[in-house]
């Protein structure tokens, strides 16, 4: 073999050595890539059975509240109307779209229909007032964040019987986060702090399953008030972060 020859198996050696290396270096990376595709697809999998874990809990957690409500007021045949009609405007509205995230402007519209069903009960004895910024009205955030800390002060006032019962609710945003908070007038003893802090942390999961691990609740109580303010991430672009 003279010395070009040589020269050319050399050469075609080396070309076949990059082909090859080239070839399962791709193998590789679409097999790496596959296996990362089917870990996020089983995270994705197992986030969504344990969000349905906790829905599961949440809504009949809601319907035994509703029904609380009625028996309530079974002394009074038109509250009882009043409220059965609320309620199932509530549940309509609910219904109506299962997914999980929403914009707050949605959340906000469902919370007056569940007002509508608690207001006939408590009468003058409930003063609730919602306040919620343009900015933040587009915002996503998860399907009834806000009404299971209403439900919490409802379920106070049916049980130690205090008058009136004033809920401020209020959603803004501020320095790179959504900021909604749940004020009223519903101060909790030992006793009613355990159940309310389980439900606490059942809503913290939540939100840090679907938007951001940053997520924070806090909790605080002072002169005759509770208060539940509720932390969301913001991206750079001013959205909610999702995961």
């Amino acid at each position: 073999m003279d010395e070009i020859g040589a020269r050319l198996l050399v050469v075609r050696f080396f070309i076949l050595s990059i082909w090859t290396s080239l070839y399962f270096g791709f193998q590789l990376l679409e097999s790496a890539h596959a296996m990362e595709l089917r870990a996020t697809q089983a995270e994705l999998a197992a986030r969504e059975n344990e969000l349905r874990h906790l829905q599961s809990r949440m809504n009949p957690h809601f319907l035994f509240s509703a029904l609380n409500t009625v028996i309530a007021s079974k002394d009074d045949p038109m509250a009882v109307q009043e409220v059965t009609h609320g309620l199932s405007e509530y549940l309509r509205f609910l219904l109506k779209d299962t997914r999980p995230l929403e914009p707050l402007s949605r959340e906000i519209d469902a919370l007056e229909k569940y007002l509508t069903g608690q207001a006939p009960h408590f009468g003058k004895n409930l003063v609730c007032r919602i306040q919620c910024e343009k900015a933040a009205r587009g915002m996503m955030v998860p399907t009834m964040m806000i009404q299971p800390l209403l439900e919490d002060a409802f379920q106070h006032r049916l049980q130690s019987g205090e008058a009136p019962l004033q809920i401020w609710v209020t959603a803004r945003v501020e320095k790179g986060f959504l900021l909604v908070c749940v004020s009223s007038t519903t101060e909790l003893s030992a006793e009613g702090e355990a159940p309310v802090r389980s439900g606490l942390q059942a809503l913290d999961y939540r939100l840090r399953l679907l938007l951001d691990p940053e997520v924070r609740v806090e909790q605080q109580s002072d002169n005759g008030w509770s208060r539940v303010t509720l932390h969301i991430p913001l991206t750079t672009e001013g959205q909610t972060k999702i995961r």
